[in-house]
């Protein structure tokens, strides 16, 4: 109650002449299709005394070899699950000390001896030798020292399984974003892509679509990106909260628009605020604002079923819990709707891989402190 009379107060203190109306972007229902969602528990990682699994756990997984590296990012390890045989309860098949004094938020395997490795708090992209056990380069995504005009307002990734950092002929690509809304920004130049060039050249690419560009989405939660890498199409996948469509670029930064809504008919509603109200910075009142709003988020693609997943987030009416009940949304290689089906609010929707029987999300239900438990989703359409 009493933070509820906070953000009321917020809300009707002194910012009066920054209300405005909100606009609510609303997509066509249609008819529905139901899919088939079927649920294993596929893996069980054992954990260690020192080792804490978190949403934000960073993983990655090499499809070849079966292998699930985890990074501890507290204790600076990285632990290896050999996945494939019968075992359901998997031991680290090994464990490496890295050495960097940074906070790693993210990394991807490259190979038996490098690793990238990014902490996002610093900016800092590291190419590590794993054979020699130490850093061998760092890059940033805004080189420091670096001014920008007031035209261009590029952000610095904010990389997850959700929004995955690559490595593309030697050019390094994420996305992310920054916070706030701003009247008089120049809206071309808040840009979501940043790419790492061979000498350290750094662009900046894709500007938010067009519903964002009037209106207030909250400054945060509605402005997160969501991506996914097609290799076979060189193409990336882009999917904005508050946009019934999905944007597909291509290897020269041309940008296409499909489809890609719910079949529900769902309305995304704008903040009753002006983009300069100076409430969206109280955390408590943005995280409102995102709790009761359908948002979209995750686009998946999936090599081996040659398709794509899209998921929504719809609002539960449940005062006591309050949370978003996520809906998995299925395309097809041609970007056309084939179903949808609800997935388990357990799910850490930002903590998962990709293999051939399907998607295995880290599930949060798991009360044993001793164990991260991976659930496999094997979708049927």
């Amino acid at each position: 109650m009493k933070k509820l009379l906070i953000i009321i107060l917020l809300l009707t203190s002194g910012c009066d002449q920054g209300k405005v109306k909100p606009v609510s972007n609303c997509s066509t229902a249609f008819e529905e299709i139901t899919l088939r969602l079927t649920y294993t528990d596929t893996l069980q990682l054992f954990l260690d005394s020192q080792m804490v699994f978190s949403p934000f756990t960073p993983i990655d997984y090499d499809a070849l070899t079966g292998r699930l590296y985890a990074f501890d990012s507290y204790n600076k390890r990285l632990l290896t699950y050999q996945t494939g045989g019968d075992d359901t309860l998997l031991y680290p098949a090994g464990t490496l000390k890295i050495n960097t004094k940074e906070k790693v938020s993210y990394f991807r395997y490259l190979s038996p001896d490098s690793l990238l490795l990014y902490a996002y708090n610093r900016d800092y992209l590291m190419y590590y030798d794993l054979k020699n056990e130490k850093v061998t380069s760092t890059r940033t995504f805004l080189p420091a020292g670096k001014s920008f005009p007031k035209t261009m307002l590029p952000a610095r990734p904010f990389a997850s399984a959700a929004a995955p950092i690559y490595l593309l002929d030697s050019v390094v690509v994420g996305a992310g974003y920054l916070l706030g809304e701003k009247a008089d920004e120049y809206f071309p130049g808040r840009t979501i892509f940043a790419a790492i060039h061979p000498g350290n050249h750094v662009t900046y690419h894709i500007p938010y679509s067009g519903v964002y560009q009037e209106n207030n989405w909250g400054g945060s939660h509605l402005r997160i990106p969501y991506t996914s890498y097609n290799a076979a199409a060189k193409q990336w996948l882009l999917s904005l909260p508050a946009d019934h469509h999905m944007r597909v670029i291509d290897s020269n930064w041309k940008v296409s628009e499909v489809p890609a809504a719910s079949a529900k008919g769902v309305c995304i509603t704008s903040m009753a605020l002006g983009k300069d109200n100076q409430v969206i910075y109280n955390a408590d009142v943005t995280l409102d604002y995102y709790l009761h709003t359908p948002t979209y988020r995750n686009i998946i693609h999936d090599p081996y079923s040659n398709c794509y997943y899209r998921i929504l987030e719809m609002p539960v009416n449940n005062a006591k819990q309050p949370g978003k009940q996520p809906w998995l949304i299925v395309l097809d290689k041609n970007f056309q709707y084939k179903g949808e089906a609800a997935m388990p609010m357990s799910f850490a929707l930002d903590n998962f891989f990709i293999g051939r029987e399907g998607i295995c999300f880290l599930d949060m239900e798991n009360e044993n402190q001793n164990i991260a438990r991976y659930v496999q989703c094997k979708i049927s359409w």
